[in-house]
């Protein structure tokens, strides 16, 4: 996704994408991973710092 930003000679390039599995592994526990990616590329005279950001999460969780 491109973003222009009004009175600013800048334009950054936006892309974010993620993915997850569950798993039951029992009646009372689960367990879930999640992946997402996030990353931005500025471009022009106001341009800011490029980044990536990429986040894991591992979740177990206990029911009653």
């Amino acid at each position: 996704r491109r973003l222009a930003f009004e009175g600013l000679e800048r334009t950054d390039d936006h892309l974010a994408a993620s993915i997850g599995a569950d798993w039951l592994l029992s009646r009372n526990v689960h367990l879930a991973l999640q992946y997402e990616f996030d990353t931005r590329d500025s471009h022009g005279v106001a341009a800011v710092h490029d980044w990536q950001r990429h986040t894991a999460a591992l979740r177990l969780l206990l029911q009653r």
